[in-house]
């Protein structure tokens, strides 16, 4: 099993129901590696960073879990992980862990997990959980955990200065094919006071049709203590895919969230089509529109909402030589609209962005990668106009020590105020291959740059960072297409 994950949301990104808060970008992986038929290698690292800033937390764990001949299940391994806020190391980890899970003796559908980590270098640092699920029949479960952990932020911080005991019990049931109903109870306790929310929903998919697919959600989360009634919540979501021709292919997805507070829409359009063996269109929109419920009075005297209204329009061509394999380019247009005239900020954003991406592949173990991109930002803040250039060029090389490894270096520049002023990027990256076609890079930038529009999935920031890395060829639209019943 290797899920891959990535996500990157700018400082004015605003969905509540998303996972991924504003100003942030982050990556991570999940490994696990079938050693043999009772034994598997586990392996996690995540580099989560606060965009704008050099507040940074990156860590990884690693383990071993041995499966005995009574299905009990024993987990050994260790963490390490370390926090950066401004230019200071504020928290690190070194420590040791166990997992245990066993079936419960005469209850073969229920089982117990058990779960203790101790700093080795800070002993009073420590985290324990007890958790239990039970498949009460054969498609609804009942799971429940509690966990205690000296923690001011994540699974990957320890802290002995904060307390904090988080308690989830839920049941989930799944009442037809791809479709499931939860009703989760969810409880914070930390030094604020207790914090409880019960959430339930329903999530399903529906095969309309060969090639076309719908996906819906509901869900509603009410507090269960406290009287502030703007932190209950309803949200819904629909979503449709089209994979039936195998030359193009299309999804969208709409969802809804409202509350006392704010009401809040998201909008996403996808489009990719197969012009010729070499040459792919692709296209996408995302349109994030919020209104905020409460008024804010002005210095004028005047109430108004403070209303956000965000789009992105993205129009590209890929291009991959087929026959030879040695060029592969990326053209893109992007168009960004932000008006944030209602919030606090009261700003008018338009940017236009120009982006071209190289790859070249002279021989097998040797790849060049190259980027062009350029952008124009027209900007209002609170009646004050300014408009700005910016082109950025950068280069990475890579080689392929062996099959499973690879050294490469990364050299960025990037010329702003209106091509006036120049900053420089440069670093080196070591590359492991855990998959087929599929690349974990962890580098370092012994200087580097922070641009919200052209370093998006780029890693020009200082420090260090970790990427994925994955190689497509001219049959990844037949991955989209559903396999027939």
């Amino acid at each position: 099993m290797l899920p891959l994950y990535g996500a990157y949301a700018e400082t004015n990104f605003d969905n509540p129901s998303s996972p991924v808060t504003a100003g942030r970008q982050e990556v991570g992986a999940k490994i696990s590696q079938k050693l043999d038929k009772q034994t598997r290698l586990l392996l996690e690292t995540i580099d989560t960073k606060q965009l704008g800033t050099s507040n940074e937390l990156w860590g990884v764990v690693g383990g071993i879990a041995h499966t005995f001949s009574n299905n009990v299940t024993v987990e050994i391994g260790g963490r390490y992980s370390q926090e950066t806020v401004g230019n200071a190391t504020t928290n690190s980890v070194t420590s040791v862990r166990t997992r245990v899970t066993m079936p419960v003796p005469l209850k073969p559908a229920a089982k117990l997990t058990g779960e203790y980590e101790n700093d080795v270098l800070h002993p009073d640092r420590r985290m324990a959980a007890l958790g239990t699920e039970y498949q009460a029949a054969n498609r609804s479960r009942i799971y429940a955990k509690h966990e205690f952990i000296n923690s001011v932020g994540s699974a990957y911080e320890l802290s002995s200065n904060q307390q904090k005991n988080t308690t989830v019990l839920g049941v989930e049931t799944e009442y037809m094919k791809e479709g499931n109903l939860f009703n989760e109870y969810r409880m914070n306790d930390g030094i604020n006071g207790p914090d409880a929310v019960a959430a339930m929903g329903v999530r399903n998919g529906w095969n309309i049709a060969s090639g076309i697919k719908a996906n819906t959600t509901f869900e509603r989360a009410t507090p269960i203590y406290g009287t502030n009634s703007a932190d209950v919540a309803t949200a819904a979501g629909l979503g449709v895919d089209y994979t039936r021709n195998p030359n193009w292919k299309a999804t969208g997805r709409i969802e809804y969230r409202t509350s006392a507070a704010s009401d809040h829409w998201l909008n996403t359009l996808g489009y990719a089509r197969k012009l010729d063996e070499d040459w792919t269109m692709l296209a996408k929109s995302i349109l994030d529109v919020s209104t905020d419920k409460n008024l804010v009075v002005t210095s004028n005297g005047v109430s108004q909402a403070g209303d956000k209204f965000q789009s992105r329009l993205q129009l590209g061509a890929a291009y991959r030589e087929t026959r030879t394999d040695v060029w592969n380019a990326l053209f893109l247009y992007e168009y960004k609209y932000e008006d944030l005239s209602g919030s606090a900020s009261n700003d008018l954003r338009s940017a236009h962005i120009f982006t071209s991406h190289f790859n070249y592949q002279p021989a097998p173990e040797l790849t060049l990668n190259g980027r062009l991109a350029f952008k124009f930002v027209n900007e209002d803040t609170s009646g004050v106009r300014n408009n700005s250039l910016a082109f950025l060029i950068g280069g990475r090389g890579m080689y392929d020590v062996t099959r499973r490894c690879s050294l490469g270096v990364n050299a960025n520049a990037m010329f702003s105020g209106n091509l006036r002023s120049i900053q420089y990027g440069l670093g080196p990256d070591f590359g492991i291959r855990i998959h087929d076609n599929i690349w974990i890079d962890a580098g370092y930038n012994f200087i580097g740059f922070h641009d919200r529009d052209l370093s998006e999935g780029n890693y020009t920031e200082h420090g260090f960072f970790i990427g994925l890395r994955m190689q497509f060829d001219e049959h990844i639209l037949d991955g989209l297409r559903r396999a027939k019943p």
